[in-house]
């Protein structure tokens, strides 16, 4: 594994937005954390799609779900400065999974980019 898709990547992706096909690429060599893989259910969820579509769903990604460890949790929290930032949990629990793993953390979210460091290395794919 390489790469760790937030939700947003994996969203790109199935959507075909912007970015999916970078997404597409790093999917090959990438895992995504199984909080993010929470917000990707519950936004296809919520866009219409019953609970057994998005099981089909993520069957067929056959993307690599990485449980996120306790140890992680305070990582998340002060991975980077809590006011301004707009991170949401999801956003914080990639950034932790990915900095613990050693992955590129791989998102389309622009903000993102500030943040990016030799311990923490993002890749903002639009």
């Amino acid at each position: 594994m390489t790469y760790l898709l937030d939700a947003s990547a994996i969203l790109a992706m199935l959507k075909r937005e912007p970015g999916h096909q970078r997404a597409t690429e790093c999917y090959g060599d990438g895992a995504v954390s199984a909080v993010n893989a929470a917000e990707v259910a519950i936004k296809l969820h919520r866009d219409g799609m019953s609970a057994a579509e998005v099981q089909l769903t993520f069957e067929d990604l056959n993307l690599v779900i990485v449980p996120f460890d306790p140890s992680w949790v305070l990582p998340a929290a002060t991975i980077v400065p809590v006011r301004g930032n707009g991170l949401s949990l999801g956003d914080r629990a990639c950034l932790a999974t990915a900095r613990a793993l050693k992955l590129t953390a791989v998102t389309t979210d622009s903000a993102w980019a500030r943040f990016s460091s030799g311990e923490l290395r993002i890749e903002v794919i639009r």
